[in-house]
């Protein structure tokens, strides 16, 4: 994977950023991808550091090692939740609810300018797309179709609501389908739906890069997908408009399993 580098002659304003779920697939890339553009990144992760730099082991439920994490830190890229097939009530709610209250509470005693939410592109599953003629973009609200999906639609609006309360500037971004290894690798290439909302490990670092240093926004619900041909049914233009973000991949550009394996998320729920 190649990954960003300054634009020559941008003026880059390093920020020092912390990357909760940092040791997962996309925790991993997303910080590669801060780091190039010279940034400051410390890593949060129930799990060891997979990158040098500093990093801190904790759960989103220790909010004395969170507010630790969070000492000096400009803008949080919130990336660590529990999987989707993991239970509502002992899992998801703590960790992708209550977790995420944690985040955004730390943010804010450590005076931090935003947090970067990595929702999810299911927050809209409930529409339905298989027969869609057109994008779907923010404006067609929250649809969640599962309680995973319900607790990002949760996290999103928590966000807002921070940002209401001028504690925060918050940009959520709905990822789509980030493969982690060769073995979902293997699956996406036998589902021509599933290519259409891929976000390639290259398109994924540069919608983040992109998320901490734009100016200027409070709040923003942004679909985060490779370029896909154009095929894509997720409304890439506001992401383009906020962010100036540019995908370059389509299926299977843009990532690669074969530096560092990382397990798919019904792997890691009990871990």
């Amino acid at each position: 994977m190649t990954l960003p580098s300054p634009d020559p002659g941008q003026s880059l304003r390093p920020r020092r950023v912390l990357v909760t779920g940092a040791s997962g697939a996309i925790g991993y890339s997303v910080s590669e991808g801060l780091a190039a553009r010279g940034h400051t990144v410390r890593g949060y992760d129930r799990g060891p550091a997979r990158r040098p730099g500093e990093h801190v082991v904790g759960e989103l439920g220790d909010v004395a090692s969170l507010k630790s994490a969070m000492e000096g830190i400009e803008v949080v890229v919130h990336l660590a939740a529990t999987a989707d097939s993991a239970d509502f009530v002992t899992d998801l709610v703590p960790n992708n609810i209550v977790g995420t209250h944690n985040v955004f509470e730390a943010a804010v005693a450590a005076g931090a300018e935003r947090v970067v939410y990595a929702s999810t592109l299911r927050v809209v599953a409930g529409l339905g797309w298989d027969e869609r003629t057109e994008p779907l973009t923010a404006a067609d609200g929250l649809h969640p179709h599962d309680f995973y999906s319900l607790t990002k639609c949760c996290g999103e609006l928590m966000g807002e609501m921070y940002v209401r309360s001028g504690k925060l500037s918050v940009i959520c971004a709905r990822c789509g389908w980030f493969v982690r290894n060769k073995e979902e690798a293997a699956r996406m290439q036998g589902m021509e739906g599933a290519q259409r909302v891929y976000l390639s490990h290259r398109d994924g670092a540069q919608f983040f890069w992109r998320a901490v240093e734009v100016e200027g926004v409070k709040f923003a619900q942004l679909f985060a997908t490779s370029k896909n041909r154009g095929q894509t049914i997720l409304d890439l233009a506001a992401a383009r408009d906020v962010l100036g973000y540019e995908p370059e991949d389509s299926w299977p550009e843009g990532s690669s399993w074969d530096e560092r394996e990382f397990p798919s998320p019904s792997a890691v729920l009990r871990r």
